[in-house]
């Protein structure tokens, strides 16, 4: 389920990314037309796409680590799927109409993948 938990993550962050670019379209060619260098701040729709797809960027290497991990045979630690799942249930109160809760389906596969005897025996070995 790990496999499956971090392309789930990927599929998000690529979403997230998406969306930024798409609407943060107007101050992203703003930005390129200053030349990239010390453009961003002080301008707050520029910050807010900066970091809009920097968040994508980083669930897409936690996604692809996630999915390294599952591939080398690896069970992803529960906590892992518990701070995603307290992540998604903060964000998605502040921003209920949001794609906080695209986040909660790879904290509960993590969650249910670290329940299974596999995991609780790789954590017995201590490997």
């Amino acid at each position: 389920m790990g496999k499956l938990a971090g392309r789930w993550l990927m599929a998000a962050a690529v979403i997230h990314i998406l969306l930024g670019v798409w609407f943060g379209r107007s101050a992203l060619a703003s930005l390129a037309e200053e030349g990239f260098f010390n453009t961003v701040d002080p301008h707050k729709d520029r910050q807010l796409v900066f970091w809009f797809i920097f968040a994508g960027l980083a669930l897409l290497l936690l996604g692809h680590l996630m999915c390294w991990a599952a591939a080398a045979g690896r069970c992803l630690p529960a906590v892992l799927g518990w701070e995603l799942l307290a992540v998604a249930v903060v964000g998605g109160v502040l921003m209920p109409v949001s794609g906080w809760f695209l986040i909660m389906v790879p904290g509960i596969l993590i969650v249910v993948a670290s329940k299974k005897s596999k995991c609780s025996t790789q954590r017995a070995e201590g490997s």
